[in-house]
């Protein structure tokens, strides 16, 4: 049996010092939102079409923050995280069981996705960086 190997890629959306959490409907883990990267799509095509299905948004996506990989019992997940800004109009919730606006000291509080957690100290620098200095 062979093992499939997909593309996932997901946005890490900050507005001022707080990020988008996500809490997954079939596992009810958080994660940041986002899907697969279907044939013939850039990551960032991918990313504008979940989040629009997902959070009914368009976002500003920025720089990739890092990728990891993540095997289950039937695939090996790529998951590439990117920095995601100004949602437009506000995510509403239309697949998750709940979102969340969270802050950097939040961070570590959710039980995330196995392949979302080493993503959260880099996301919970950024955080800090932009609460300090009052970005929004």
């Amino acid at each position: 049996m062979s093992v499939r190997v997909i593309r996932v890629v997901a946005a890490a959306i900050v507005r001022g010092g707080e990020v988008l959490a996500a809490r997954r409907s079939d596992s009810g883990l958080w994660e940041f939102p986002g899907g697969k990267v279907e044939a013939g799509e850039t990551d960032q095509q991918a990313l504008a079409r979940e989040l629009e299905e997902e959070l009914g948004c368009a976002v500003m996506i920025g720089a990739c923050l890092g990728s990891t990989r993540h095997k289950t019992s039937s695939r090996i997940v790529n998951l590439h995280v990117y920095l995601g800004e100004r949602p437009q109009p506000e995510p509403v919730n239309r697949e998750h069981l709940a979102l969340r606006w969270v802050g950097a000291d939040e961070l570590e509080s959710l039980q995330w996705s196995k392949a979302d957690i080493p993503f959260l100290p880099v996301i919970a620098g950024i955080l800090r960086q932009r609460s300090e200095s009052g970005a929004r």
